[in-house]
């Protein structure tokens, strides 16, 4: 069973690194095609590209190794081999590609036009998602709604119909965990993963260690809610039995990931700088045939935040660095996986020697069209975030406002309860589990909607969920101040009604 559940598990990974690595595979066999005229160099050389195309060059060097060791023909190689993959668009293309070579097409024709038909199809494709995720957008602003309202319905139908009261709290908050759960989940599925730091063993030790530090502040401020909101030692003195989990638990994930997103500000105005640095690089290589006359030729122009990195890299040239290697450490050094992914791409081409006119100005268009897309997550992540942090304001105050009344009522019901046991009283301690598990589920579901939807890094679900937990303390506290006036007015009634009660 757990043998089965492992391949299951190896088998999906790998269609979903392929699913990824597909366009960038489309662009790495475009190159690799102005390299040479023999498909069968080309399979090569694609297969000992592991770096830029991770899983995918498995597939390459299968069918090279059946070519050069198993005598098949390039075409049944390639068939063969298709027949062995099951992610759908990867599988398709080596069926393309089997066809064309047993008809003798010229494979540089054939990749141009699967590269213009693979960036056409990847716009079409993100624009979908895109409206898939509006809608669901419009669905979860109605479920936030909703369960604000059933929340506190509930909560007021069960005292004064006297209903079993910890059954209902308990049913209403599954309710409202697993809608929200199923729509987040729904989300995450729609759009595909944009990391914007790469996972590079390169990359600096004090980003690996921020990165270790935010999953451990995560689970370690999660698992603390609880113990805190239950722990018979209340934080009285602090603040309230609720805000103060909430402001504990969210402060240092607001810290951590606040600089976290620091790293990923820093990589991603390097993303927007590199498309033209790109396209100025490919066609000074085309005209001079040196990475280092071509570094010179590009260094008059201003780069923004990749100055630095194209010094470093000329400076590797002069000390006599390869070529290939020199502009990959330019990748990892700019943090960006983006970056990162198609400077192995170019060094690559420069290794084997491919168009760089044609390399360049393929890698440019797909930046291009990636950061428009970026900008478009951006976009839609934004109308989730207006709509995520005033509802759950409104749900903080609102379960401060309503704890305050319960309370009231509850202390009204155990006084006439001998004559009108209808009212059934709640606990302080049972309303402010409820509300603050209900907060604390609100806050997580709206910060993994908006990770899902940004896609750029883990940082930005901690500082999010950051945000609506403090928010949550503070406006619940508030708002729980403000409401006090109520109880105090109470307490005054209170006092009145039981001397009338002791009386009778």
């Amino acid at each position: 069973m757990g043998i089965g559940l492992k391949s299951i598990l190896r088998r999906w990974g790998e269609r979903r690194r392929l699913r990824e690595i597909y366009p960038l595979m489309i662009i790495h066999l475009y190159s690799l095609s102005t390299a040479s005229p023999s498909s069968r160099d080309i399979m090569k050389m694609a297969g000992k590209s592991s770096l830029a195309l991770s899983d995918a060059s498995k597939i390459f060097s299968k069918i090279s190794t059946l070519v050069e060791k198993w005598h098949y023909t390039l075409h049944k190689a390639v068939r063969y081999v298709a027949s062995q993959i099951s992610e759908k668009r990867v599988k398709k293309f080596l069926q393309r590609l089997s066809d064309s070579v047993n008809v003798n097409m010229d494979l540089r024709d054939f990749m141009k036009v699967e590269y213009e038909k693979t960036m056409a199809d990847k716009a079409a494709e993100f624009d979908r998602a895109i409206e898939r995720v509006k809608r669901l957008i419009e669905a979860y602003s109605a479920i936030m709604t909703s369960s604000i309202f059933l929340s506190v319905s509930m909560l007021l139908t069960s005292m004064i119909y006297g209903i079993d009261v910890n059954r209902i709290l308990i049913l209403t908050t599954v309710a409202v965990t697993a809608s929200l759960a199923f729509i987040a989940f729904f989300t995450s599925r729609s759009l595909p993963r944009d990391p914007i730091l790469h996972d590079d063993p390169r990359r600096p030790e004090k980003l690996a260690s921020i990165e270790r530090m935010n999953l451990i502040i995560l689970i370690m401020s999660l698992s603390s809610i609880p113990p805190l909101i239950l722990s018979p030692i209340k934080l009285s003195f602090f603040l309230d039995p609720v805000s103060a989990p909430m402001i504990l638990a969210g402060a240092p994930l607001l810290m951590i990931g606040w600089v976290g997103r620091r790293w990923v500000k820093s990589a991603r105005e390097m993303d927007e700088n590199y498309a033209p640095f790109m396209k100025s690089l490919g066609d000074a290589l085309e005209v001079s045939g040196s990475l280092k006359s071509a570094c010179k030729v590009v260094s008059i122009n201003d780069y923004g935040p990749l100055n630095k990195l194209l010094k470093r890299l000329g400076k590797r040239l002069e000390l006599g660095f390869k070529q290939g290697k020199a502009v990959e450490m330019l990748g990892v050094e700019s943090l960006s996986n983006l970056i990162l992914s198609t400077c192995r791409i170019e060094a690559d081409s420069l290794r084997y020697g491919s168009r760089q006119a044609i390399t360049s100005k393929a890698i440019h268009d797909y930046i291009l069209s990636h950061l428009a897309n970026r900008k478009k997550r951006r976009q839609v992540a934004g109308t989730i975030r207006g709509l995520a942090l005033p509802l759950q304001a409104i749900f903080s105050a609102l379960s401060a406002l309503i704890s305050v009344l319960t309370r009231i009522l509850s202390q009204f019901a155990e006084l006439i309860y001998a004559w009108f046991p209808v009212i059934t009283p709640i606990s302080y301690d049972t309303i402010t589990i409820y509300f603050a598990g209900l907060m604390l589920a609100m806050a997580v579901a709206s910060s993994y909607m908006i990770y899902s939807i940004e896609g750029d890094s883990k940082f930005t679900f901690t500082y999010q969920l950051g945000i609506l937990l403090t928010i949550s303390g503070v406006i619940h506290h508030l708002a729980l101040l403000a409401s006090m006036k109520l109880l105090n007015l109470a307490s005054g009634f209170m006092s009145g009604m039981e001397e009338i009660v002791e009386g009778i």
